[in-house]
């Protein structure tokens, strides 16, 4: 028996191993998270603007250059959101803090590198508005978007990969399609 995470990433195994024994051992197995440790009945939401918050890795995949860009844009309309990035350092971390500045929007969006996996739920705790721009196919799943649904924050993301398995459309929040940043804006303004 074989294990994989998402039907996205089962076509994707069973278009490299045709006719290949191997594509009648896999079996699809959702990643889950603790619903007792993402629960947002947990913590008390601090008092302030709609926030939206990005949590992934400072890398171009995961595309936290969107994530400015689509804040630029919702920030001539909404000047009140707070945007917060939380991701590991990269190299690409000090780019990202340049465009935000070059756009003079560093007022609104701040910057977490040093959280924590336990951390994680207090800091979606405090999101109204979860945004995953992945680029590429090779987001498997998304488990932090399953992470966000289940503290009750609505997640807006690219329809890249298994993304889409973990997003239910117009339900758990909206798919985009990728690269679209006016359609990030959009569905973010719909929330």
């Amino acid at each position: 028996l074989i294990i994989v995470s998402s039907r996205f990433f089962q076509n994707y195994l069973q278009n490299i191993f045709l006719n290949s024994e191997i594509n009648k051992k896999m079996k699809v197995v959702y990643f889950g998270v603790d619903t007792n440790t993402f629960d947002r009945t947990r913590f008390v939401k601090e008092k302030g603007p709609l926030t939206v918050v990005f949590l992934k890795h400072f890398l171009p995949k995961y595309g936290p250059d969107h994530f400015v860009l689509m804040a630029d844009r919702l920030l001539a309309r909404y000047p009140n959101i707070r945007f917060i990035m939380a991701g590991s350092m990269s190299l690409m971390l000090p780019d990202i803090k340049d465009m935000v500045t070059k756009r003079k929007i560093e007022n609104r969006v701040s910057f977490i590198t040093d959280l924590k996996h336990e951390d994680v739920p207090r800091f979606l705790s405090q999101g109204d508005i979860f945004v995953m721009p992945s680029m590429l196919d090779s987001e498997t799943f998304g488990v932090s978007a399953i992470e966000a649904s289940s503290m009750e924050v609505p997640v807006v993301a690219y329809n890249v990969g298994g993304v889409k398995e973990a997003v239910k459309d117009g339900l758990t929040g909206f798919l985009v399609k990728k690269g679209d940043i006016e359609g990030l804006v959009e569905k973010v303004s719909l929330l």
